[in-house]
């Protein structure tokens, strides 16, 4: 990530690269939120659930409570930021949650 902001080229013979990892995906009305995080809260929900589709159905789980319960975005960001601090992450820790269409 650090060799991305700087501009990297100076890294790439250290395997060190400055592409970014993008993913394109067509939302429907299927999707009812979208988490971005960076990897100090990933990594760290990674190890908790023991592989990123068990993390996935840990996260989706984890935001489909909190919206049950009246929760905003920015609160249900800050309970994944949280829950990576908690659980020992040392890493970076950012989130933003998009709460899409009803939640029904």
């Amino acid at each position: 990530a650090v060799a991305r902001a700087l501009g990297g080229s100076e890294w790439r013979g250290g395997g060190i690269s400055d592409a970014a990892d993008v993913t394109t995906l067509r939302l429907d009305e299927s999707h009812t939120f979208l988490v971005l995080a960076s990897d100090g809260v990933w990594g760290v929900l990674d190890q908790l659930a023991e592989g990123s589709a068990a993390r996935s159905r840990g996260v989706a789980w984890r935001v489909a409570a909190a919206r049950a319960a009246g929760k905003s975005a920015g609160d249900i960001a800050d309970g994944l930021v949280r829950c990576a601090a908690r659980e020992g992450g040392t890493d970076n820790a950012s989130c933003i949650v998009l709460l899409l269409g009803s939640g029904t």
